[in-house]
């Protein structure tokens, strides 16, 4: 997978009301994952803003952050673990949070 990635939203995250199970969630957020940005003397933060531009689109952006939010604010009741859906809301809660840049994580 490359650098801060995402996959197209349509396609390859589970949908919710199908009732996933944990191990493809946790899968399906984990590839969701962004790489924070370092900050250096090397690269300028333009170089970083177009790197991270190309990434997603900004109708990816909000596909994926309206995705998470729905993981969110999901009782993922079918989830019989509750550690496992523990894991679940941190982990979609760690990918919004990547989203806002510097000030979220």
């Amino acid at each position: 997978m490359s650098r801060g990635r995402s996959p197209a939203p349509e396609k390859e995250l589970p949908v919710l009301k199908d009732f996933p199970s944990s191990q493809v969630l946790l899968q399906s957020l984990q590839a969701l994952r962004m790489e924070v940005p370092v900050w250096s003397a090397q690269v300028s933060r333009t170089q970083i803003a177009e790197q991270q531009a190309a990434w997603i689109t900004a109708h990816d952006r909000r596909e994926v952050i309206s995705y998470l939010a729905q993981v969110v604010k999901s009782r993922l009741s079918w989830v019989g673990d509750e550690s496992e859906r523990e894991r679940i809301w941190a982990q979609a809660s760690k990918r919004m949070a990547e989203r806002c840049g510097r000030a979220g994580t």
